[in-house]
């Protein structure tokens, strides 16, 4: 993230490249790959913003601004001269500015712990602990999945995987237990219905609807007091 000192040198350098960009074939290739590494970002729409697809703008995004400084000194001589005192102080507010967007918004923001599946961590820490893979139930998607199968790999991964439109797999039997992440907490009350039919197939639309033997038996919270973990069990 470009901040608000570098920004107005970043706009400069990105718009004169563009006016060289037909004349001078290193302007152009500079031009022409920040816009080309910009469609990964543009053309997806899975999990937008996603920094990891704008990866290939950095070198661009950063000689932009460079290139602005550049044609300054060259330009007026006087900021030749005070150049390293215009530089640091730039610097140093850059790190600051990222280290508290990092360390100070990022780290208060529900969000950014949900997108990071903070949940996840709890889950895998109480599936680790009860270690009965016959009789747990986790109800997450297969994408998501690929972190509680990394954290509990010691443990042999001791549950069985239940798919949210797929409940109709639980089998009803004492010490069962159910667990519910931030993400499918959801699942359980998607509809005032228990059971309803898709193409032909019976799926669970409500869990407490579908199975009233289940009571809840734990439930965990993040630091902002919201649900990331409900577990039902018999």
């Amino acid at each position: 993230m470009i901040d608000p000192l570098l920004f107005p040198f970043f706009l400069f350098g990105f718009l004169y490249s563009l006016c060289l960009g037909l004349k001078d074939p290193k302007h152009l290739l500079l031009t022409s790959w920040f816009l080309i590494m910009l469609l990964p970002q543009i053309l997806t729409a899975e999990s937008i913003p996603h920094g990891l697809r704008t990866l290939g703008i950095l070198p661009p995004a950063l000689i932009f601004p460079a290139f602005s400084i550049y044609l300054l000194k060259e330009k007026f001589p006087l900021f030749r001269k005070g150049l390293l005192f215009f530089i640091i102080p730039i610097l140093a507010f850059d790190f600051f500015w990222n280290a508290y967007l990092y360390f100070g918004i990022s780290r208060q923001s529900p969000g950014f712990y949900y997108a990071y599946r903070q949940d996840l961590t709890k889950v895998s820490e109480y599936i680790q602990k009860r270690n009965n893979k016959e009789k747990t139930y986790l109800v997450l998607d297969p994408y998501s999945v690929q972190t509680v199968q990394f954290l509990t790999y010691k443990k042999k991964n001791p549950y069985t995987l239940i798919e949210p439109w797929d409940m109709g797999k639980i089998k009803i039997q004492p010490g069962v237990q159910v667990i519910f992440t931030q993400s499918t907490l959801f699942d359980q009350v998607d509809d005032k219905k228990g059971i309803v039919e898709t193409r032909g197939k019976k799926r669970i639309k409500n869990f407490k609807a579908s199975y009233p033997a289940f009571k809840i038996k734990k439930r965990e919270y993040n630091k902002f007091g919201q649900e990331i973990m409900r577990v039902y069990g018999i």
